[in-house]
């Protein structure tokens, strides 16, 4: 199981959610002329520029 949560709601209304190991909220967005994309090991992005909300919920790493 991934340690975080992430969904991503952009300012058109479409949402995109997936689970990663990375904290997205401390990546630093990669330099491109008029965006600012952000990008996880595990393939997924997005440009910061287009989002509204972003929501995050780290995981427990306990197992029962």
């Amino acid at each position: 199981m991934k340690k975080y949560y992430v969904e991503v709601t952009f300012k058109n209304g479409e949402k995109m959610n997936f689970e990663t190991d990375t904290d997205i909220r401390e990546v630093k967005p990669l330099p491109v002329p008029n965006a600012e994309f952000i990008y996880v090991p595990e393939g997924y992005g997005y440009n910061r520029v287009h989002v509204q909300g972003l929501f995050v919920c780290e995981r427990s790493n306990t197992v029962h």
